[in-house]
């Protein structure tokens, strides 16, 4: 209101009274830049330095013609913006009245300037970018998104957890056997129905990946015992059938040495092969099958 009153009195005719002897005489004095004081002016041209800051109005003709350019004020209600004024970046203000000082500044040229981004000197940080997880860089300049998570709250982050969704997989997990997932984030741990230690084609794991499964190998470190093998007489599970079952029997009940389906009689321990053969006892103690058939008989 100051400033708009202070301007329009300068389109006027400013009247001085002056006294002499004669009586009273009326002169006008005209406002104007010139770099003289004039009667109405309080110093030279302050009608043209209305913030006091000492440089003139530069929209003024009469300024303009009268001072140079470092003289002038592209702002005269502002004693803050003025020609030797630094000027303040960010603020959208032409501080020091010249129009080719940068008010918006991008020194590592990334599209962000330094009144956004939060880092002007590293090109692979602004506003822009999206947050690279686990580099322990704030890449959005945003510190609220999040660098590290643990999206399972399983105690292990996304930069180490295998699967950050499933709080039954991160590393140092103990592998569980036959469940075909890889629990402890550790593709060289042997688990998964691919185990077949002995070669014979049958793994420890059946094709329902569960643990005792009819179709596991029940004995991986034996290449004569897995499921549908024949059974054989040699004491040995051949089949995986829960033991050595063949038809004739795979015990020792008498003690000899000689399992039922080899011995021709498992209640007799006198009755084995090889055994001598007794003459005229009637029995067959080498299992040759005919009694008193030794050589001296």
């Amino acid at each position: 209101m100051l400033r708009a009153t202070l301007l329009s009195s300068l389109s006027l005719l400013a009247t001085l009274s002056l006294v002499s002897c004669g009586g009273s005489v009326t002169a006008a004095v005209v406002a104007r830049c010139d770099g003289i004081q004039q009667p109405n002016e309080t110093s030279v041209d302050s009608l043209f330095d209305l913030d006091g800051d000492g440089y003139f109005d530069a929209s003024d003709s009469g300024c303009e013609y009268t001072y140079n350019a470092d003289q002038l004020d592209c702002n005269d209600s502002d004693p803050l913006i003025h020609p030797s004024a630094g000027e303040t970046t960010c603020n959208n203000i032409d501080d020091d009245c010249n129009e080719l000082t940068a008010d918006f500044v991008d020194i590592d040229a990334d599209q962000s300037t330094s009144c956004f981004d939060c880092d002007d000197n590293d090109p692979a940080r602004s506003p822009d970018l999206v947050e690279v997880l686990c580099n322990d860089i704030d890449d959005d300049c945003a510190e609220d998104t999040a660098d590290v998570v643990d999206g399972d709250l399983d105690g292990s982050t996304n930069c180490d957890d295998c699967d950050d969704a499933d709080p039954g997989r991160y590393p140092e997990l103990p592998e569980e056997e036959c469940t075909a997932i890889d629990e402890d984030c550790d593709e060289t741990t042997v688990d998964d129905p691919l185990i077949d230690d002995d070669g014979d084609g049958v793994t420890t794991c059946g094709p329902d990946s569960i643990a005792g499964n009819e179709d596991d190998d029940c004995d991986d470190n034996n290449d004569t015992n897995f499921p549908g093998n024949e059974e054989v007489c040699d004491g040995l599970d051949n089949d995986c059938q829960n033991g050595a079952d063949a038809p004739e029997g795979e015990l020792d009940m008498d003690s000899d040495g000689f399992l039922a389906c080899d011995d021709c009689d498992d209640t007799d321990g006198s009755l084995f092969p090889g055994n001598p053969e007794v003459c005229d006892d009637g029995n067959d103690q080498d299992c040759s099958g005919e009694a008193d058939d030794g050589p001296d008989c």
